[in-house]
């Protein structure tokens, strides 16, 4: 799921998909084969912006998230 945010050019070009359409999301349909803990996700401060997009302290927020990520 994460290759769609990470690389959606090379999902582009995977499911040949025409001109002028972006994939924005994906959806993961079975079982898994064993257990499982969910990843960690990235802090909603990141991802929820209310009246207007603020960066202001998004490189902090990714670099906390790199550091968790890093941990797992």
């Amino acid at each position: 799921i994460g290759a769609i945010r990470n690389h959606p050019l090379h999902v582009i070009e995977l499911l040949e998909l025409p001109r002028l359409v972006f994939p924005i999301s994906g959806m993961t349909l079975g079982w898994p084969d064993g257990e499982h803990r969910p990843r960690p996700r990235l802090p909603l401060e990141a991802v929820l912006h209310w009246e207007r997009y603020d960066a202001s302290d998004e490189e902090s927020l990714l670099k906390s998230y790199d550091r968790v990520m890093a941990e797992t």
